[in-house]
């Protein structure tokens, strides 16, 4: 397998993982700025529990980030990559969360695990392929 793959739906995956907490952070301010801010469907509801409700129960259908980037369904792409995670095995797990989550280049994570550099990528391939999978299950990545 090619370590370094130019597949175009496994780097948005990639790029989806590595920013989840930039996108986590952008949904609960997106949320909290829908719920501060007035009815902007241009309906009049007197209710203020309905509005809430309301607000809170549609999907973000995009989130901009600090840097302008921008995350179409962003809420939907953190539940895939909970399934993602939720899906693989310990070792796998541990290798994808010290990857995506904490950032950590490939030979740090040899030496902590006592694992070849060809194991490691054998893995992260492994990894990558699943989460392709789950982002196409989920209907965010459409492969033709």
């Amino acid at each position: 397998m090619n370590r370094n793959t130019g597949n175009k739906y496994t780097k948005i995956v990639e790029w989806h993982l590595f920013r989840e907490k930039e996108i986590r952070q952008a949904v609960m301010e997106a949320r909290l700025d829908s719920a501060s801010s007035g009815n902007s469907s241009g309906k009049v509801i007197s209710n203020p529990t309905e509005n809430a409700a309301l607000r809170n129960i549609a999907p973000l259908a995009k989130v901009v980030l600090s840097d302008g980037s921008e995350v179409f369904r962003p809420e939907e792409w953190l539940i895939a990559i909970k399934r993602i995670y939720g899906s693989l095995d310990g070792e796998q797990r541990v290798l994808a969360e010290s990857r995506y989550r904490n950032k950590r280049q490939y030979f740090k994570d040899c030496q902590r695990g006592y694992i070849s550099k060809s194991k490691y990528y054998t893995m992260l391939d492994r990894i990558k392929s699943h989460a392709v999978a789950v982002a196409v299950q989920a209907g965010l990545i459409r492969v033709y």
